[in-house]
C-alpha cells in the first residue's frame, strides 16, 4: 500500500511528508521510499506498483503529475500541498535563484499539476500556511485521511518534533538529533528511526548537518 505526497513546489509538501510518516509509524512500520521522480519511467511505475501491492505501507515524496486515473484505489491515498503562487514564486526564486521565464514555466506546471489532483477523489489538500502554523490540526487531519486514531500526546510530540526543525540553521545537528531521540523515547518508540530524507533540493536530513 502506498501513500503519494504531492504538491507545489515550495509549500511545504516536504512538511507534509514527514508528518504523514510519523503518523504512520505511530501504528507500526513504514517504509519512507524519499523522493521519486520521473513517473513515466516504466522501472519506477513498477516500483510504485510494488508498492501498491504489498500489505505493508510505503510513503513516496514526488511533484510529479498524477497517474492514470485507474491507479488511485483503495490502496493508495494521496496528500497535496498547495500555496499562493506569488509566494511560491518568490521562494523560488530567493531558493534557487531561478529566472523569471524558468519560474514562470515551474509555476504553470504546478498548477496543471494541482488541477489534475483536483480530478481525483480523495485527495487531502492541505494549504502552506496550516502546515506551518497549526501542525496539530494538520497532522489530525492526515490521520484522519490515513485511517489512523492518534493520541494529543502523539499529536504534541510529532509537531514539536517537527517544528523544532524549522530552527535546524540555528541548531547545532546534534541537539537536534538528541532532542528527536528523546522524543522517540517518550513516545515509546513510536518514530522510525530513519531520517527524514528528502531529495538533495531540499538540502537537509534530520539529525545531520546542513549543506
Amino acid at each position: 500500500m502506498i501513500i503519494i505526497e504531492n504538491g507545489m513546489l515550495r509549500s511545504g509538501s516536504t512538511l507534509q511528508y514527514n508528518i504523514a510518516a510519523m503518523v504512520m509509524e505511530v501504528q507500526g512500520s513504514l517504509y519512507r521510499a524519499g523522493f521519486i521522480g520521473d513517473f513515466g519511467n516504466p522501472v519506477i511505475r513498477e516500483k510504485l506498483e510494488k508498492f501498491k501491492l504489498a500489505d505493508s505501507w510505503a510513503i513516496v515524496k514526488t511533484h510529479e503529475a498524477p497517474l492514470p486515473r485507474g491507479f488511485y484505489d483503495e490502496r493508495v491515498r494521496v496528500l497535496f500541498s498547495y500555496r499562493d503562487v506569488r509566494d511560491v514564486a518568490a521562494s523560488i526564486r530567493k531558493k534557487w535563484g531561478y529566472k523569471f521565464e524558468k519560474i514562470l514555466s515551474e509555476i504553470d506546471a504546478m498548477i496543471e499539476i494541482e488541477s489534475s489532483f483536483a480530478e481525483i477523489p480523495g485527495v487531502l489538500v492541505q494549504p502552506y500556511d496550516l502546515l506551518f502554523h497549526d501542525i496539530p490540526t494538520a497532522t489530525r487531519q492526515i490521520a484522519a485521511h490515513l485511517g489512523i486514531e492518534i493520541t494529543n500526546t502523539k499529536v504534541s510530540l510529532i509537531a514539536r518534533a517537527l517544528s523544532i526543525s524549522t530552527q535546524r540553521k540555528r541548531i547545532p545537528s546534534k541537539s537536534l538529533a538528541f532532542f528527536v531521540h528523546e522524543t522517540k523515547l517518550r513516545s515509546q518508540n513510536a518514530f522510525s528511526s530513519r531520517s527524514h530524507f528528502i531529495h538533495c533540493r531540499h538540502g537537509w536530513r534530520l539529525g545531520h548537518s546542513i549543506h
